[in-house]
């Protein structure tokens, strides 16, 4: 393990070495190419420069042969008649003044359109003479400017290859001579560890290896395929963790925001809960009640069997035969038969047997157990 951490100094080291010299290639490859930016630059202004003079030369030219037809053209609508013209024009008025008019006038005639028809055959033969020498001009001109641009192409093109093989050569250089640097860490890499024997950990093949590696992030070579595969597998860990750790940021925030739910939902659920249990506490009492209750006919039997009792019990009063004295409990005096409930819809009272005893008095009866009444 030490080994390998003095293995790593000594990269680190020859590293920063590597770094002076590819940064002073850089400031000689930044100057290299704004050098051919210029020349460049100042190639295709000299080629600006002559497309525009032949340009100007061409419309000198074309205004110059303007120029030339329109003076043609003038010569020609100036030019005098033709010497038939004025032949046939003394022969008319002779003929006039013999009073041989319908010939004077078909001879003045005759030379009239003769003389016309000339002066178009002139102009018709101008017109295409002007056609002519325009498309000749034209023509002339498309071709030095095409020779122009081919011209410029090739000097564009010379230029650009030149500009490459200057780049290419100063690429050259800077890798030959950082294996020159690297051959000079290397014999002192092997020297140092000479003794050293590991097949599990080589210092110059990891040493090879690491500047390689160097070399590709500088884009100086192809990256090796290895390298490739362990920056995949590199970006797939970060992407990994990054996801990890945004499932574990969401799930905090969702507990989080659970407990706060929760924190608030307390007082109200407890609430809701005694709630629930009071009313259930009403519902099983009024259910309670609604059992207590006697059915209406139970009600009136009782009623009927309460008043029969107590007629049988004055009927028994004028009796005096043995009598054995019990004592029951009595849960209400005797005077409660002899009053009847005022209002029995309103006030609703329970159903009791007449002849439950009270504990705290003792009450007569005969033998047949009917209760005397007390004297």
């Amino acid at each position: 393990m030490q080994i390998r951490e003095n293995v790593d100094q000594f990269c680190e080291t020859f590293f920063d070495e590597l770094d002076k010299t590819y940064k002073n290639y850089l400031r000689k490859r930044k100057r290299l190419i704004k050098i051919h930016y210029k020349n460049e630059l100042n190639i295709r202004s000299e080629y600006s420069a002559k497309f525009a003079n032949i340009q100007t030369i061409q419309i000198v030219q074309y205004q110059q042969l303007e120029d030339d037809m329109f003076n043609q053209y003038t010569r020609i609508a100036l030019a005098p008649p033709e010497q038939s013209y004025y032949m046939a024009m003394d022969k008319s008025k002779r003929l006039a003044k013999s009073g041989n008019f319908d010939e004077a006038n078909y001879i003045r005639d005759k030379a009239e359109e003769d003389h016309k028809a000339y002066k178009d055959k002139r102009e018709q033969s101008l017109a295409v003479q002007v056609q002519n020498k325009t498309s000749k001009l034209f023509e002339t001109q498309s071709k030095e400017i095409s020779a122009l641009n081919r011209t410029m192409k090739k000097t564009l093109v010379a230029f650009q290859k030149q500009a490459d093989e200057e780049l290419a050569a100063l690429d050259k250089s800077i890798k030959i001579e950082l294996d020159k640097k690297f051959s000079q860490y290397a014999d002192v890499l092997n020297k140092k560890y000479a003794l050293f024997n590991n097949p599990d950990f080589q210092p110059s093949k990891y040493f090879e290896q690491n500047y390689t590696y160097y070399l590709a992030d500088k884009g100086l070579v192809e990256a090796p395929v290895q390298k490739i595969r362990e920056e995949k597998a590199r970006k797939l860990r970060v992407e990994r963790m990054k996801q990890k750790k945004a499932q574990l940021a969401a799930a905090q925030s969702k507990k989080q925001e659970e407990e706060e739910d929760k924190v608030e939902q307390v007082p109200q659920t407890d609430s809701a809960h005694n709630a629930q249990i009071i009313q259930q506490i009403v519902d099983n009492h009024d259910k309670a009640m609604e059992e207590a209750k006697p059915d209406e006919e139970e009600k009136k039997a009782n009623e009927q069997k309460m008043e029969e009792e107590l007629k049988r019990a004055e009927e028994d009063d004028d009796d005096e035969e043995e009598e054995e004295e019990f004592e029951y409990e009595e849960e209400e005096p005797d005077d409660y038969y002899d009053e009847e409930p005022e209002n029995e819809e309103e006030e609703e009272k329970p159903v009791t047997t007449p002849h439950k005893p009270d504990p705290t008095k003792r009450v007569k009866f005969n033998l047949s157990g009917t209760p005397l009444e007390n004297k």
